[in-house]
């Protein structure tokens, strides 16, 4: 029996770019997707402050705790209904069709695409850790990584309430990493950030 994925984007803002949008690209995701049933899951907007300019402030906060709310949105979701897996991907995110397939075929508790910025490489170790050595291919080990597109098995989380506790990445990774969760980068798979988050513009 093929497992179930909640493939669920944050928010209803697709972005575009030259030949396509994201909202496109992840439809195209899951009706490709061969080795698991998926469905497409707008996560509703919880993100009350938008048009931040300075990071860190209080509304950047506000933001980022909407953000949290979202993720915690989707986790709940998923466990009401029973999915396997929980995808969950930022809208600023370009994925291939056959992303999904092959990170599942990893069968890891947490896995991400390698996270690439065409417009900015270097911004990768502000993004995850450690960054691989140049021209490294296969599974990579990650101490933590950014949200844009995480791959999670829902039964490895299992008991771990809530799931994300907020403050950033470091945080979740580390609760997780103490209940004995892997989390992993697929250094073959890509995932195309299309925006810089605020912090990181400057």
């Amino acid at each position: 029996m093929q497992p179930n994925v909640l493939v669920s984007v944050m928010g209803p803002y697709p972005m575009a770019y030259e030949g396509g949008n994201t909202r496109d690209d992840l439809q195209a995701l899951v009706k490709a997707t061969k080795l698991a049933h998926a469905e497409l899951y707008e996560i509703p907007d919880l993100v009350k402050t938008v048009g931040l300019t300075k990071a860190y402030d209080a509304r950047w906060g506000a933001k980022h705790r909407g953000l949290h709310a979202m993720r915690c949105k989707a986790v709940d979701v998923a466990r009401a209904e029973g999915w396997d897996y929980l995808y969950i991907v930022e809208n600023d995110v370009v994925l291939a069709p056959d992303t999904l397939d092959r990170l599942l075929a990893r069968n890891k508790d947490l896995i991400v695409p390698r996270h690439e910025f065409p417009d900015f490489p270097l911004i990768r170790a502000m993004v995850y850790n450690p960054v691989p050595p140049m021209g490294a291919t296969g599974l990579w080990p990650i101490d933590w990584c950014g949200y844009p597109a995480t791959l999670y098995k829902m039964s490895a989380f299992k008991g771990l309430a809530p799931m994300f506790v907020g403050g950033g990445e470091g945080f979740d990774y580390a609760r997780w990493h103490e209940a004995g969760i892997t989390t992993w980068m697929d250094l073959d798979v890509e995932a195309v950030n299309l925006e810089l988050a605020t912090p990181h513009q400057a």
